[in-house]
């Protein structure tokens, strides 16, 4: 039969065999690779976490066709003397500079805010600061004026007139790859001049966030992401003692990223918060496997094989492995692809495909590294570092077999415990958690909310039928929404078409200086709609006036809260706003909070789709749901203790933290699939079988899990908040992947059975031969394989014995390919053929039935394959299957009961039909037992000889009938009186010989005795009498079953039948 994992060897030794071919080939696709890469594109944004058509993506992008974009950065200005004429003129100095920047769509700040006033009749509309105050009086008035206006208190001047906001509305369509770096660039060079004039400049919105990511990004990729590489070379060097083991797993890992790199460039898939786990998870999972590879290998060469055998054995020994692990980790993460969230899909996809390219990376460059270096690999010393990995982790294993229940409950108390801590996990997307409390940013967010209002903003946007913000009912109500949002103490300020019709209406009804209050007639809205700028209405209503924004700014940074804000204003509007109004919110803050919420959701979904694909995909390849299921409790524990530790910790789950998960599945699966195929391929249902897994798996599993934990934990070392999280949880991880492995698994596999569909593949056999079998009677061919693949099979040669006559045995056999023939050596030393076996037959059955010698020799004609079946067999496949094995008991019955129905038609007779007793040759050898036994315990045994004496007396003929009668009814009577021990048999045709064993004279008194009284009791049924006869003889000391049976003769010879006991009864009527 072929090797299961045939192909895969194949694939490997073929690597081997044309290495620099190999590498030119894959230097040639990684050079194609990285040409693509200048077009890869990050992108850092919400909406690729949203589902395509959520309602909240949707209203969000009609928000922005309705209002125009949101996406600012707010150039922040103070200083004690803001007002003087040259700080103003230096700060008009910036706007202009910032105007003409082609990024720029508009500004809006006291230089362009126009102050609506009326003067001596007429109506200006100039700009607050369209002149610079020459003096501090005319500098207070239009501070004050300023001020008064809702639409610049706390949104463009703080209410101490020391600081200044100058908010920079964007171009959406002008950006592109890098805009984020010139926009930000661009504000720096615009506000240089300033920082020597004012006490305070910065500038902060979504590019420069973005930007200062990128930044601490690509600092960790230049410091902390070589450091902790390095980390993992030294720890992999020092663990497993050698080079080679370190630098090929980064080698296969580097290529496989450079290639999904390339190919994300191609198909125009950015880098996002998702995708970029990527090399990370082919750093992980490559190096496992690689490492898994290497060790094997390194086994071989310490077992003393030369390179190329020992490249061999790696290529047979870890190819099923390897090959298993890749299918289940990549549906695994293929099925993500299947979420509807297109971040999450996106991930699925090219996580997937980047697994299959480290699998080709792996069994290509793995045995070419081998083959051209692998005569440089050293050999290990006894004592090295995997040895004590190997010693650590059997101790570890016994302990678990000497506390299977303690340990089983105790790692069932802390899932519980972990899985409650897990219900406390949060959900939060605060940008202020990508930066530390000391970083600059946090100081600029926290003095733009004490001075101004929050950098957040959210749009509350409220639709009604056409033209119903022409209406001043429907102004009111917008009016009363801001009074709630100021009332509610969450935001800081809200703009909307309320404040700038109240403005405008205020600046031209009265010359007095009174606060904006709105005109009592829809006509004067009207009017004041065709007479205002579009433009300068844009962001607050839309082109047909039937829907109005107002715009929030707050400082909220957590998700919850701002949920839970968000619930308390829709629960306002539908209790309080008119029935022919709706409200809904939307805006970047929101859709981000949205998003994190998705993403957890799509996550959870993802990772339950991702278990189940595990679970099916594993039941399926071990042909059974048991197999399944131990997959996935071991998966999962990981992932249950990692959000344990994030909701006591409170860590929230968010973009970042939420891709540890796929980190742990990933590390889980590789673990458990290796353990397990592992555990399979060692055959064996015994502790053995488990020894043999850690002794083998521990090395590679725990120096890969320690290499990757410390190379992680160095992550924790970035000043980049999210990078540090995940290096730490993604350590933890690390090591909880190690508890499941060494201490989950062997709880589950314990005496397990585990038959891989590789097993049954390989198991050939006729479709004829499972038909005509009598075991596989009723049986699917699937059935048959699995009962053969739980059995052992054995080739046999031409000529070659498959069993010995005399030889002792405990199985059965089945000739599935080949001819046999039974031959039986009689005792004159002649001997017979019996039969012709062919494929199908079945033989050797009795040896099921009890411990015995073959009785013929079983001789294979020409080449023939056996299987051979013992009940330790047969009850392996009970545990295993019990259904298959249901039918297999019903068959092995019908067999043995033809087999017993032929036997006992040639089985000599050991009974007297007519008198039920033994009869004399079977005596003889129970005879001789009996005495053996006397003698070797120095026991008393009596020899007792009954003889049925006819009376003929009046010369009446006894027929055959009446003879055969009181043979019958006197072994009855002397059956009747006999104890439990003794033994009767008929030696004559009308005497009874009775072994009395433990028996002296005294009690063989008593015995005749009770015969007497038995047959005196007897009924008279016909004429005639008949006696019996009586003589007894004791064992003498020392004396063999021979001769005290030709004492009994000699007795019987001389007629002493007056001894005793002459007549003890009258038979006659029997």
């Amino acid at each position: 039969m072929q090797s299961r994992n045939d192909a895969m060897s194949k694939l490997m030794l073929f690597a081997a065999q044309r290495p620099w071919a190999v590498l030119m080939l894959v230097l040639l696709l990684s050079v194609l690779a990285a040409f693509q890469l200048p077009g890869l594109k990050l992108e850092i944004s919400a909406e690729g976490m949203m589902v395509e058509d959520d309602p909240a993506r949707v209203s969000y992008r009609q928000m922005l066709d309705d209002f125009g974009s949101e996406s600012i950065s707010i150039v922040y200005v103070q200083d004690p003397d803001l007002f003087q004429p040259e700080k103003l003129s230096a700060v008009r100095d910036a706007v202009n500079r910032i105007n003409t920047s082609p990024w720029v769509q508009r500004t809006d700040s006291l230089f362009s805010r126009r102050y609506v006033r009326t003067i001596d009749g007429y109506i200006y509309t100039d700009p607050y600061l369209s002149k610079i105050p020459a003096t501090p009086a005319e500098a207070e008035a239009v501070r004050q004026a300023a001020l008064a206006n809702p639409l610049v208190a706390r949104n463009l001047l703080s209410p101490d007139g020391t600081a200044m906001a100058i908010n920079v509305y964007l171009d959406v369509k002008s950006q592109q790859q890098g805009s984020d770096q010139a926009v930000s660039h661009m504000l720096d060079e615009a506000l240089a001049p300033l920082q020597n004039r004012l006490h305070t400049v910065f500038h902060v919105g979504d590019p420069y966030i973005r930007t200062g990511i990128s930044e601490r990004i690509r600092q960790d990729q230049t410091t902390i992401v070589p450091l902790a590489l390095l980390m993992l070379v030294v720890t992999l060097i020092v663990a497993l003692r050698h080079l080679l083991v370190a630098v090929i797993p980064l080698a296969t890992a580097g290529v496989s990223i450079l290639w999904t790199l390339g190919l994300m460039a191609v198909l125009g898939i950015p880098v996002n918060i998702m995708t970029s786990i990527i090399p990370a998870l082919l750093i992980i999972i490559g190096s496992t496997e690689d490492i898994h590879l290497l060790t094997e290998y390194q086994a071989g060469i310490r077992k003393g094989k030369k390179p190329r055998r020992a490249l061999q054995l790696m290529s047979k020994n870890m190819g099923i492995a390897v090959t298993l692990t890749f299918v289940t980790t990549y549906f695994g993460f293929l099925s993500i692809g299947l979420n509807d969230l297109a971040l999450l899909r996106q991930f699925g996809l090219i996580a997937s495909t980047a697994l299959a390219f480290n699998f080709i990376a792996t069994v290509l460059l793995v045995p070419v590294f081998l083959q051209l270096l692998g005569s440089r690999y050293s050999r290990l010393r006894e004592g090295s570092v995997p040895d004590v990995f190997a010693r650590t982790a059997l101790v570890v294993l016994k302990y678990i077999k000497r506390h299977r229940l303690q340990v089983g409950i105790s790692l069932l108390f802390l899932t519980m415990v972990f899985g409650y801590g897990a219900l406390q996990l949060r959900v939060n997307n605060n940008v202020m958690d990508h930066f530390s409390d000391q970083s600059a940013f946090a100081c600029y967010a926290g003095l733009l909310h004490e001075k101004l209002s929050g950098m957040q903003t959210l749009s509350v946007v409220v639709s009604g039928p056409s033209e119903a913000f022409l209406r001043v009912r429907n102004l009111e109500q917008l009016q009363a929404l801001q009074k709630f949002l100021d009332h509610s103490g969450k935001f800081d300020s809200s703009y909307s078409l309320a404040d700038f019709i109240g403005i405008v209406h205020s600046g031209t009804d009265t010359e007095k200086a009174v606060a904006p209050y709105l005109p009592e007639r829809d006509e004067v809205v009207q009017a004041y709609s065709l007479m205002l700028d579009k433009k300068a209405m844009k962001p607050f209503v839309s082109a047909d006036f039937a829907r109005a924004r107002i715009m929030v700014r707050h400082n909220i940074s957590s998700s919850q809260e701002l949920n839970q804000a968000v619930a308390r204003i829709l629960a306002y509007a539908r209790e309080s706003m008119a029935s022919d109004l709706s409200v809904q919110v939307t805006g970047e803050s929101y859709l981000n909070n949205r998003a994190v919420d998705y993403m957890a959701d799509g996550q959870a979904r993802s990772l339950a789709l991702m278990l189940l694909v595990i679970f099916l995909l594993v039941s399926f390849l071990f042909l059974q749901f048991k197999a399944g299921m131990i997959a996935v409790l071991a998966n999962l524990f990981p992932i249950v203790m990692l959000f344990g530790v994030m909701g006591y910790l409170d860590v929230a789950l968010d973009t970042g933290t939420a891709m540890v998960a796929a980190i742990a599945m990933g590390i889980a699966v590789d673990h458990s699939m290796h353990f397990i195929v592992r555990y399979q391929q060692c055959g064996q249902v015994s502790d053995r079988a488990l020894e043999c897994v850690v002794s083998r798996e521990a090395a590679p599993i725990i120096a890969t899990a320690i290499a990757l934990a410390m190379g992680f934990a160095t992550l924790s070392l970035s000043g980049f908040p999210p990078v540090a999280r995940f290096g730490l949880l993604s350590a933890l991880v690390m090591l909880l992947a190690l508890v499941s492995t060494f201490f989950i698994l062997p709880l589950l596999l314990w005496r397990s059975q585990l038959l891989s569909v590789w097993d049954l593949i390989s198991v050939k056999v006729r479709k004829q031969v499972i038909d005509d079998c009598p075991l596989f009677y009723g049986m699917h061919d699937w059935q048959v394989r699995k009962i053969l693949a739980l059995s052992r099979l054995q080739q046999f040669r031409q000529d070659e014995a498959i069993f010995l006559q005399g030889q002792s045995a405990r199985y059965m056999r089945v000739l599935l390919e080949g001819e046999a023939e039974i031959w039986r050596t009689q005792t004159d030393g002649s001997t017979q053929r019996i039969r012709t076996l062919r494929a199908g037959d079945v033989f050797g059955v009795t040896a099921l039935m009890r411990t015995r010698q073959r009785r013929a020799d079983v001789v294979a004609v020409r080449p023939s394959c056996a299987l051979a079946l013992s009940w330790k067999d047969i009850h392996r496949i009970a545990r295993a299957y019990p259904r298959i094995s249901s039918r297999l008991f019903e068959n092995l019955t019908l067999i043995m009961g033809d087999v017993m129905a032929q036997i006992e038609s040639v089985r000599p007779r050991i009974k007297d039909e007519l008198s039920g007793a033994y009869n004399a040759t079977y005596f003889v050898d129970l005879l001789k037992f009996a005495v053996d036994k006397a003698n070797r315990h120095a026991e008393q045994l009596s020899l007792m000889s009954l003889e049925v004496v006819h009376d003929t007396a009046g010369n009446q003929p006894v027929n055959w009938q009446d003879q055969a009668r009181v043979i019958r009814k006197a072994a009855e009577f002397i059956r009747a009186v006999l104890r439990k021990g003794d033994v009767m048999a008929r030696w004559q045709e009308h005497v009874f010989w009775v072994v009395l064993p433990n028996t002296d004279a005294s009690q063989t008194e008593w015995l005749v005795h009770r015969i007497r009284e038995s047959i005196q009791q007897a009924d008279c049924v016909v004429d005639g009498h008949a006696d019996i006869a009586v003589s007894v003889i004791g064992l003498l000391e020392g004396e063999e079953a021979a001769s005290l049976v030709k004492r009994m003769a000699d007795i019987r010879l001389k007629g002493w039948f007056d001894r005793p006991y002459p007549s003890v009864g009258n038979l006659s009527g029997i």
